[in-house]
């Protein structure tokens, strides 16, 4: 096992001390979350990759503990979400083979891994690709939603979005009381949803004075 601990650490200083740990009987809390991330492997992953067949049923148990998601407390919202998120960016409904119907196909796919993996935050902004982010997602999830209802359940999932590149009109974009109102309208109505559950400022605007968008966001959290 040594040997192999070795072997694992010059591929990256990540395996390391999870490696070392669940060799020892033990799983740091940060491989709960770790499932495929930035390493690409899981610790269980890792060590079968590396041919540890004789783990066993210690790697199953390694294998199964990671696979689960671990969620924190959002500030004091009240809400827990996932370690991970799922984000749009500027890929679906901008890049020629990510529009239309191929665009909804792909976000289904990825949307379900993701779903199904403990992810249940999902993000976007108005925007991404000119509001065209927003309705594939949207059109994804109603999808999703009537394939597996309870998967998909409003109830338990998260929606984002963010707010300040609406259009190009003079008044479509920034963090006037008027965009934030109408660009959540807009948004909520692409993404079919009656509401989303955070909304972000996505850029400080210059133009507003801090105390005109606070409280325009706080009229939207409470309307």
């Amino acid at each position: 096992m040594d040997r192999v601990l070795s072997r694992i650490s010059r591929f990256g200083k990540i395996f390391s001390k999870p490696m070392r740990t669940w060799a020892a009987g033990r799983l740091p809390r940060v491989s709960r979350g770790m499932g495929a991330t930035s390493a690409g492997l899981s610790v269980a992953a890792a060590v079968a990759a590396f041919g540890v067949q004789s783990a066993g049923k210690n790697l199953a148990v390694a294998e199964e503990k990671t696979n689960k998601m671990a969620y924190r407390m959002l500030g004091n919202s009240g809400l827990q979400v996932s370690v991970l998120a799922y984000g749009f960016w500027a890929t679906f409904g901008d890049k020629n083979d990510l529009k239309g119907d191929s665009g909804v196909d792909m976000a289904k796919k990825c949307l379900r891994a993701a779903r199904k993996g403990g992810v249940n935050l999902f993000d976007n902004a108005e925007g991404y690709g000119s509001g065209r982010a927003e309705r594939i997602m949207g059109e994804a999830i109603r999808q999703l939603r009537e394939e597996d209802p309870a998967l998909w359940r409003r109830s338990d999932i998260l929606i984002t979005t963010k707010i300040f590149w609406g259009g190009r009109g003079v008044n479509e974009l920034g963090l006037s009381r008027k965009h934030i109102v109408e660009g959540l309208d807009a948004a909520c109505k692409r993404l079919q949803t009656e509401y989303v559950d955070l909304v972000f400022c996505h850029r400080p605007d210059p133009l507003t004075p801090t105390e005109t968008v606070v409280r325009a966001m706080t009229d939207a959290v409470r309307s």
